[in-house]
């Protein structure tokens, strides 16, 4: 973890970015593999680093992307907003809002106060607080108020669209849109370039992939199962996949640039008479077969259950609780040799 002085010189580009709740380590790992970051401030559900622009857009677990103009604590907010160069950003109009994180914090600011410490700094104020051109975020945590310029506002109403109970091949053991977006963000696979998912059910996974203009390719030993995933493809229009009716552990002819993928482990995963370790163990051999040098693995899987990671390293274990009686684990690997 990297540390921060109170003030980011505005020759330094300082990307905040406001995480979901649901799994703060989940978000926070997403970001971290599309952004490519080693060092990072995390506090809450705060998460900044300096990074290249990358896709902001294809974000699941995050709610808002800034550029962070401070950071200080609230104390000295009214001496150190003095040095933000607030009309640098202004464009027409702006708004200014105050998030608290928790959200029952208390705090000696309001709206209104913060908003017109900004007036004061520039030329042509104008407010506008439905359609403002120019959007400040004041996030105070804890310890720290973060001022933001707002850059990107991710909707995940559109994931939404695609879930499950959306979709015209229905299957009550698939995941979400959400979720399988993150998963397909954490193996870093780029526009044009190929992913496999070997046991892709009703293809949660290859729809958000091809949503991101991958190639992709699904497996499932259920033909009936495929039906109904080459019906979801052509729904949401994803045009460059493959279907593979077979046995995931019978692959061949495959070099993937990444593998993502939910490994089947229960009552409403049909594991065809296999013993579950014996499975993953050689899925694992199989899966390092199929991937490109350096490619990375995102498995889903019980967290009770380990796995052989020869020929891999682990850049990430996540666990994701679904219910009080089932946590599941998230491993992000990458292949470190032929």
């Amino acid at each position: 973890t990297s540390v921060m002085t109170n003030y980011i010189p505005v020759f330094i580009f300082m990307y905040t970015f406001l995480l979901s709740g649901e799994n703060v380590n989940l978000a926070k790992e997403e970001v971290l593999a599309l952004s490519g970051a080693k060092e990072y401030c995390l506090e809450d559900r705060i998460l900044v680093f300096e990074a290249k622009k990358f896709d902001f857009e294809r974000l699941a677990y995050t709610h808002k992307v800034y550029e962070l103009l401070l950071k200080a604590k609230p104390t000295e907010l009214m001496e150190e907003i003095k040095k933000v160069e607030f009309q640098k950003y202004y464009k027409k109009s702006f708004r200014a809002r105050v998030i608290k994180i928790p959200s029952d914090l208390k705090i000696a600011y309001n709206e209104k106060l913060i908003g017109s410490l900004i007036w004061g700094k520039l030329k042509k104020p104008k407010v506008d607080l439905q359609n403002a051109k120019t959007n400040f975020d004041f996030i105070f945590t804890k310890n720290n108020v973060y001022v933001c310029l707002e850059l990107c506002k991710i909707d995940r109403g559109n994931f939404r669209e695609r879930d499950a109970k959306f979709r015209p091949g229905f299957h009550p053991s698939t995941m979400n849109a959400i979720f399988a977006r993150a998963l397909v963000n954490l193996s870093r696979i780029e526009e044009n370039k190929s992913l496999l998912d070997p046991f892709c059910g009703v293809g949660a996974i290859l729809i958000e992939a091809g949503i991101l203009n991958c190639k992709v390719t699904g497996n499932d030993i259920d033909k009936y199962i495929m039906l109904r995933c080459k019906k979801n493809l052509e729904h949401y229009k994803i045009k460059n996949y493959v279907l593979k009716n077979g046995d995931a552990l019978k692959i061949k002819k495959l070099k993937m640039d990444a593998i993502v993928t939910d490994l089947p482990y229960g009552r409403h995963s049909s594991l065809h008479g296999a013993d579950i370790q014996d499975l993953y163990n050689k899925f694992m051999d199989k899966s390092h077969e199929l991937l490109k040098n350096n490619g990375r693995m995102v498995i889903v899987m019980p967290s009770n259950i380990e796995i052989k990671t020869g020929g891999f390293k682990v850049r990430a274990e996540i666990l994701n609780r679904i219910h009080k009686g089932l946590t599941r684990k998230i491993v992000v690997l990458e292949k470190s040799y032929p």
